[in-house]
């Protein structure tokens, strides 16, 4: 994309909003925190991702790219600061020490760097299968095809109605049901439903977008995604990937100008603690004007809050690391193969963010692990090397065959899937990777699985002629 006068004026105009949002929203507090090396990477960081995020957003509307930089300036910059120089930490009544938060913060410079690397690195290919198959146009559905997400959405919708209660599924607090007893068939069964949904609904809604067809197949299924997935019955990064993704998807225009990331910092910063109301509430229990105000007003207060306890986070995963040495990989481990149930792996591994605060002696454990803390847990300094190099160069190449796309109105795979992936890339930022690996591999396996369904049953024909 080229760099325009346009772009920039707008990059630099939206930097100083965040600039001017910080300074606005900052709590004043008496800091004893006066260690001047520790400010000093502080500022380094905070301007070296600043830079990063205009340079991605003249690049492009909406990345995987700008999700990361986005995430590095507000909690490894912004909040990071605020409870550093308040000494207010969440999870932490003791603080945390000079020397750690010296070391997180040169752990953060150096995935960074590593970040940028893998960004820049480049493996030639002559087949270029993996661009292949994510390019491949699926904007013909057959009318089989089509009958068979309906019939599986309407399937699912009717079983949570049944199973929940319609009411139950409104709210955070009340929509949680178990699928089955063993934690992790449960929590498999219930993302990979979800996903079918999800998917379903993304891919009508792009077909409808480009070609104007297929409507009511449409509003059935968005009914049944509402049904299975009400906004305030979902977890805050589910309803923000879900929602934004079909957004995105219903109005191509967020992906040709720099809309999306206004709507995302409003969504960000307002939106999001709102719907924390209906995460022990249910519906008709939440004042909806009272609770927007609250989440408005409570804006000051934010960056101390635990919603921001990224650097805290990786401070303890430190101390952590200290105490108890890296774990070789044990935790990945458990990331990768978290649909095993205990009964045949008793050892298995618990998130990473839940295993720290269990040996911290919190009694609270649903706490997060960003990925520079997975890492380091994992294989130490090498493990930020590694997997810096990794999401730099993964999330570059998707960025790369995402928007070097054909004719606008066609609908290829990798549009169903890039949307959805880098909104939860956000929540995968800021861990634990085992709950937001979960969620991201049962959207994968069923998108692959409707790409794959689309190719059989696009030939197939349940009438004379198909469907226009």
């Amino acid at each position: 994309m080229k760099l325009t006068i346009k772009k920039l004026a707008f990059s630099y105009f939206l930097i100083g909003l965040f600039l001017l949002l910080f300074f606005i929203t900052v709590p004043v507090g008496n800091s004893e925190r006066s260690n001047p090396v520790v400010y000093l990477t502080f500022f380094i960081n905070g301007v070296l991702w600043t830079a990063l995020l205009i340079k991605s957003l003249v690049r492009h509307p909406f990345s995987f790219e700008i999700i990361h930089w986005f995430f590095f300036l507000f909690f490894f910059f912004f909040a990071a600061l605020v409870q550093y120089a308040n000494n207010r930490f969440p999870w932490v009544g003791g603080g945390i020490s000079d020397s750690t938060a010296l070391m997180a913060n040169v752990m953060l410079l150096t995935w960074t760097f590593f970040f940028i690397f893998g960004n820049l690195f480049r493996v030639r290919s002559r087949h270029h299968i993996i661009e292949g198959y994510l390019q491949k146009d699926i904007d013909k559905p057959s009318k089989s095809f089509l009958l068979l997400l309906v019939v599986l959405c309407v399937t699912i919708a009717a079983s949570d109605i049944a199973l929940t209660g319609f009411t139950n599924l409104l709210a955070r607090a009340t929509a949680g049901r178990g699928f089955s007893d063993n934690q992790s068939i449960s929590l498999l069964l219930g993302h990979t439903r979800r996903a079918i949904v999800v998917m379903s609904g993304i891919y009508v809604a792009s077909v409808w977008t480009c070609t104007r067809k297929h409507f009511l197949a449409g509003m059935v299924i968005a009914l049944c995604l509402l049904v299975n997935s009400f906004p305030t019955a979902l977890a805050r990064y589910a309803m923000a990937s879900i929602y934004g993704a079909l957004l995105i998807t219903l109005f191509p225009k967020l992906k040709r100008n720099r809309l999306f990331v206004v709507l995302f910092i409003i969504g960000f910063i307002v939106g999001l603690p709102f719907l924390n109301e209906f995460r022990n509430n249910a519906f008709e229990d939440v004042n909806i004007f009272k609770g927007l105000w609250k989440a408005a007003v409570g804006i000051p207060n934010t960056w101390l809050a635990g919603d921001y306890d990224a650097f805290t986070t990786l401070c303890m995963t430190i101390d952590y690391v200290t105490r108890n040495g890296i774990t070789l990989g044990r935790q990945l481990m458990g990331v990768m193969f978290f649909f095993v149930p205990r009964q045949f792996w008793a050892t298995k591994p618990i998130g990473s963010g839940a295993a720290i605060a269990g040996v911290s002696g919190m009694s609270f454990t649903n706490i997060s692990c960003p990925l520079p803390g997975e890492a380091y847990i994992n294989f130490g300094i090498l493990g930020i090397v590694l997997f810096a190099f990794l999401f730099g160069w993964l999330t570059r190449k998707l960025d790369v065959v995402f928007w070097e796309r054909g004719a606008e109105a066609v609908t290829r795979r990798i549009d169903l899937i890039y949307p959805l992936l880098v909104l939860m890339f956000f929540f995968m930022c800021r861990g634990d990777l085992l709950s937001s690996w979960a969620y991201a591999f049962a959207n994968v396996v069923i998108w692959v699985l409707i790409c794959f369904l689309y190719d059989v049953l696009k030939h197939v024909k349940i009438c004379e002629r198909e469907v226009k």
